[in-house]
């Protein structure tokens, strides 16, 4: 008997009677010898939301340990299973009160992140003793550069989750800051993409 029953996939040719499937699923095998069947698609590696903000403001640091910054974003996550995409752009403007080289000054910066209200801990890089990002000058009163921070997080909740650049001036012989400088123009910007992580 090799009539068609149900679907155009569904038959007896050989003896083996796959199941009709529902809406999303998709036709797959079983193995060898085996009737193939209607599973759930593979997930994984989609985009599910993006949020995002841009900003115009300067966080300076005069200190030696890390304080936070005005660049910050919340996502919450639609299952604990997501991975979180975090894209950092800001400006970092170092000062120097002399140009004759004996001075120098060089500062840190690192992305926090919190969880309902938890409060703040490091996030990116991972081990803060040896952050790499890092600017330092030894003979120019001002340095100016545009840096980028990306990576991927794995917050493990459906909580809202908050996302913040920390700032930390390594050598206190003048200030650090990061934000909006006046000459180059460059907004802040964040960006939190949750990807599916099932």
């Amino acid at each position: 008997m090799s009539g068609i029953i149900g679907s155009r996939l569904n038959h007896r040719g050989s003896g083996l009677v796959g199941s009709l499937g529902t809406d999303g699923q998709v036709f797959t095998s079983s193995g060898a010898g085996v009737g193939a069947t209607y599973e759930a698609a593979a997930g994984g590696g989609k985009i599910l939301q993006v949020q995002s903000a841009t900003f115009t403001d300067t966080t300076s640091n005069g200190a030696n340990g890390f304080a936070a910054t005005f660049l910050t974003d919340q996502i919450t996550p639609s299952a604990s299973t997501s991975l979180i995409h975090v894209h950092v752009n800001f400006t970092i403007k170092s000062y120097l009160g002399t140009t004759d080289g004996s001075q120098s000054i060089s500062g840190n910066w690192s992305v926090y992140r919190q969880i309902n209200g938890g409060g703040y801990s490091n996030c990116y890089p991972t081990n803060i003793a040896d952050v790499p990002w890092s600017l330092e000058i030894f003979d120019q009163s001002v340095r100016v550069a545009w840096q980028s921070m990306v990576f991927v997080d794995a917050p493990s909740t459906t909580d809202a989750v908050d996302y913040k650049v920390y700032s930390k001036l390594v050598s206190a012989n003048s200030n650090f800051a990061i934000g909006y400088e006046s000459t180059e123009k460059k907004d802040s910007t964040i960006v939190l993409m949750e990807i599916d992580g099932s």
